[in-house]
């Protein structure tokens, strides 16, 4: 699929942590950190780490800021420039796995849209050096973006 037809449903993009124009990823990262620690609107993650895999305590140790500045000349020029960031804005939080699966089903009841596709219809479906960005129909909402009812649950498996 051409990915530069794919775009995220009116305010949602502010979503993404994209790194390039065909990255049209949700995150739900950002989202989670925003809507239940309070971080700032234009807060977005710039590292973390997984720990306790698979362990029924696994969560992610997140770390973030605010960042405005661009790198002004380059081959980055334009990119978010994270060394400039306004380091006072600097928060990390605790991400556990349970609560960020349990967020993405409540934002899914609360939106009525697909969590895996973000109401696209289309999930990520990897990633090439040579074309960047996949996508694919989504499998869990057959590609129509919206959560998919008990009976059609029942009939697609």
């Amino acid at each position: 699929m051409d990915s530069s037809a794919l775009e995220l449903p009116l305010g949602r993009a502010e979503l993404t942590n994209k790194t390039t124009d065909d990255d049209l990823r949700f995150d739900w990262i950002n989202l989670f950190c925003r809507e239940k620690y309070g971080a700032p609107e234009l807060w977005r993650w710039f590292k973390w780490e997984r720990k306790e895999i698979d362990k029924p305590h696994e969560f992610l140790l997140v770390e973030g800021g605010v960042c405005t500045a661009k790198i002004e000349r380059g081959k980055r020029k334009g990119q978010d420039d994270w060394k400039k960031r306004d380091k006072a804005m600097d928060r990390t939080f605790v991400v556990a796995r349970k609560d960020l699966d349990a967020f993405q089903a409540e934002w899914q009841a609360r939106t009525g849209s697909c969590f895996k596709c973000y109401g696209t219809g289309q999930e990520w479906g990897g990633w090439s050096a040579a074309n960047g960005n996949r996508y694919r129909p989504c499998t869990k909402c057959n590609a129509t973006g919206n959560v998919p009812s008990q009976a059609e649950k029942a009939t697609s498996s």
